[in-house]
């Protein structure tokens, strides 16, 4: 859900706990005349925020894919092909204009069956007393994206919009612009000091393949590149509720404060002790490379009302 729509209804809620009914009634109205107003000048941001596919929608492409493959291993290639989930994904997309609700695995399976190509070759054998048998051998290679949106009747434009659906998916969440710099706002700091650019986020909010386990997964935060050992700060003031160990994250810590939750994950060091008050800017742990994690760097996470946020809005 979009922060700002979060916020809204966060503070109309905090309004009903005042003593004084009429400045309570009065201030629900303007609040609810906000929310109208801010409904009708954000209405498109709001209706494009909203996910076309869910990540367990799109976990059925990747179990699809991978039936449709296990379907091509033969006795002369028990390897098979692998059938990439990504363009599956994005070929549906556009032959259904965006429509998920009837991708069961089932139908994606027929749909990646467009990417084997079945190629089949009869021997005849004989021995030497005129006795003949054949003996056939088949095996799948796999077609390129380009020609399987031939054979599915793509049009020009279908077909560039395939290929920008597809980028969207092994790009993985939306990254910021070249030249961007973190530019916090009030109450808030970056978490990781002098690797605030573009070029410092190996991996944004969002939708992406894991470099690990290769599904298609929720990034709940932000990746920040750093080398191990680098300081980490509170990006908001708040109390620590929790530090530890996880098995994806590494050694984290949970700073809550203001209504958010802030999270740091795949730390080399905790600095930091439960219940401790930090402020912000406060030096709280170090980068590192602990938990699921492919290099040094900082896993960062925002959550406001319950949902999770992107945190670089915030920046």
């Amino acid at each position: 859900m979009p922060a700002w729509l979060v916020k809204l209804g966060w503070v109309a809620g905090r309004l009903f706990l005042g003593d004084d009914l009429g400045k309570k009634l009065l201030q629900a109205l303007a609040v609810l005349a906000g929310l109208i107003l801010a409904l009708v000048l954000f209405l498109p941001a709001l209706v494009t925020w909203i996910p076309l596919a869910t990540v367990e929608k799109i976990n059925d492409f990747f179990a699809a894919a991978e039936q449709a493959s296990a379907t091509t291993r033969t006795p002369d290639d028990p390897e098979g092909i692998t059938i990439p989930w990504e363009e599956v994904t994005a070929a549906w997309a556009v032959l259904y204009d965006q429509d998920f609700s009837a991708a069961s695995v089932g139908a994606i399976s027929d749909l990646a069956g467009e990417w084997a190509e079945r190629h089949e070759r009869v021997e005849v054998h004989s021995d030497g007393q005129g006795n003949t048998w054949t003996e056939t051998h088949v095996w799948y290679t796999r077609r390129d994206f380009q020609e399987v949106m031939e054979r599915l009747g793509f049009t020009r434009e279908q077909r560039e919009q395939a290929r920008r659906y597809l980028e969207a998916l092994r790009e993985g969440g939306l990254r910021p612009p070249a030249g961007w710099r973190a530019r916090p706002g009030p109450g808030w700091a970056w978490p990781v000091p002098g690797y605030d650019s573009a070029a410092a986020i190996s991996s944004p909010y969002g939708l992406r393949v894991h470099p690990i386990t290769k599904r298609p997964q929720l990034h709940l935060g932000v990746d920040i590149a750093a080398p191990e050992g680098t300081p980490v700060v509170a990006a908001r003031a708040g109390t620590v509720m929790g530090t530890g160990t996880d098995e994806e994250l590494g050694r984290y810590v949970v700073i809550e404060g203001g209504g958010f939750e802030a999270r740091y994950g795949h730390l080399s060091v905790i600095g930091v002790r439960q219940g401790e008050r930090v402020e912000v800017g406060q030096g709280i742990g170090r980068v590192g490379n602990t938990g699921l994690s492919t290099g040094p760097h900082l896993d960062f996470r925002v959550r406001f009302g319950g949902w999770w946020q992107n945190p670089l809005q915030y920046f």
